[in-house]
C-alpha cells in the first residue's frame, strides 16, 4: 500500500525585519549550504511573486528557505516506516526533542554566518511544524487509502475514538487534484500522500504560516507600540517631530505589511488558490489581519488627534503673537511713541 514515507519537520523563526536572499546563499555557502537539485515534475508549480531562497546542506539533511519578509526555516528530513503500526506510532508521537535540538544548532550557526543579510532585528518568534509525506503504490485509489489508513488520528496527533462527524469533516477538508493523491491541512502538521511525491504544494502551505509568524508578530509589536502613542496623547506632549516620526513609522509598517501579505500570488492556478486560503484560514491569518487593521485604524484616529491639537497648539501660539503686537502698538501709543 505504501511503497515508502517521511516527514519534514520544519522550525520557522521570525528573525529580521528583510532578509535579501542572494547575500544570505553567498554568505552561507561556507557552511556548505547550496541550492537543490530540482528532480520533480513540476506540472503544476507555484507562482511565488517573493520566493524564498532554499538551501540544502551537502553532507547533513539540513534545509534553509529564507523568506524576504524576514523569516528563516529550518528544516530537517528524516525516513518514517512504511510498516503501519510502527508509523502510527511515530507520528501520534512529539518531535524528538534531538530533532529540535538539531534545528536550533542549524539556526544559530546560519545566523552567525549569514548575519549581514539580515536587515533589522527579529522577534525570535518561533513555530514548529511538521510536513508528512506518504507515497503509496501509483494507480491506487486515495478513497481507498482513506477506508484503511487512520488519517484523521495523523492529522490531529491523537488516539482517540473520533466520532463520524469529525472524521467525515477531515475528509471534506481534503484536497485532491487527481484520484491518486490527497492533502490535509492541520494546526501543527500537513499530511501529503501523493504517488509522485510532488511537494511544491508543501511550499504553498509553508508560506502561509511563515506569513502568519510574521503578521502575529507585527500584530503584538503593534499593539505594544500603541503604548508609545497613548503616553504622547496622556501628556498632551506631541511636538511636531515626535507626531512626524509616529507617521513615518505607521507608513514603514503599513509597507511591512503589505510586502508579507503581496508575496503570494496563486490565482492562476485554481487548486494552489484554494490550498493556500485554506492554510492560512487554519493558521488564523484573517483573524491576525483583521487586528492589525483594527489597530492601524485606531493608530491613524490618535495621529489625527495629536495632529488636531499640535495644529490647535500652533494657532493659538500665533493669536498670541497677533495679541502682543497689537497690545504692544496701544503701549506705544499711549506713551507717545513715535
Amino acid at each position: 500500500m505504501l511503497r515508502r514515507s517521511w516527514e519534514r519537520i520544519s522550525l520557522f523563526v521570525e528573525v529580521a525585519d528583510e532578509i535579501e536572499g542572494p547575500l544570505l546563499a553567498r554568505a552561507l555557502k561556507a557552511l556548505d549550504f547550496h541550492p537543490p537539485k530540482d528532480r520533480t515534475r513540476r506540472t503544476r508549480s507555484p507562482v511565488l511573486l517573493q520566493p524564498p531562497v532554499h538551501l540544502v546542506h551537502r553532507e547533513k539533511p539540513v534545509e534553509l528557505r529564507a523568506y524576504p519578509f524576514g523569516v528563516l526555516e529550518v528544516s530537517l528530513q528524516r525516513s518514517l516506516p512504511s510498516f503501519l503500526p510502527q508509523l502510527h506510532a511515530l507520528l501520534l508521537s512529539d518531535i524528538p526533542p534531538e530533532a529540535y535540538q538539531s534545528l536550533h544548532r542549524a539556526l544559530e550557526s546560519v545566523l552567525e554566518a549569514g548575519g549581514g543579510a539580515l536587515k533589522g532585528h527579529g522577534s525570535g518568534e518561533e513555530e514548529l511544524y511538521r510536513f508528512v509525506v506518504l507515497v503509496p503504490r501509483k494507480g491506487y485509489p486515495v478513497r481507498n487509502l482513506q477506508e484503511r489508513l487512520p488519517l484523521t488520528a495523523w492529522l490531529l496527533g491523537e488516539e482517540e475514538a473520533f466520532s463520524r462527524e469529525i472524521q467525515e469533516a477531515v475528509h471534506r477538508s481534503a484536497f485532491s487534484y487527481t484520484a491518486y493523491d490527497l492533502l490535509l491541512i492541520g494546526w501543527d502538521r500537513t499530511v501529503l500522500v501523493d504517488p509522485w511525491e510532488e511537494t511544491q504544494v508543501l511550499d504553498v502551505v509553508a508560506y502561509a504560516l511563515a506569513q502568519d509568524l510574521e503578521l502575529s508578530t507585527f500584530d503584538r509589536y503593534l499593539e505594544e507600540e500603541m503604548d508609545r502613542v497613548h503616553e504622547v496623547l496622556r501628556g498632551r506632549r506631541g511636538s511636531r517631530k515626535e507626531i512626524r516620526e509616529l507617521r513615518e513609522w505607521a507608513l514603514d509598517f503599513l509597507e511591512a505589511v503589505d510586502r508579507v501579505r503581496g508575496g503570494i500570488k496563486l490565482t492562476e492556478d485554481p487548486y494552489y488558490a484554494r490550498v493556500y486560503e485554506r492554510a492560512l484560514r487554519i493558521f488564523g491569518v484573517p483573524q491576525v489581519e483583521a487586528s492589525l487593521q483594527a489597530r492601524m485604524g485606531y493608530l491613524e484616529r490618535l495621529l489625527e488627534v495629536l495632529e488636531s491639537e499640535e495644529r490647535d497648539r500652533r494657532l493659538e501660539m500665533v493669536e498670541w503673537g497677533i495679541f502682543l503686537l497689537i497690545l504692544l502698538e496701544i503701549l506705544l501709543w499711549v506713551s507717545g511713541f513715535d
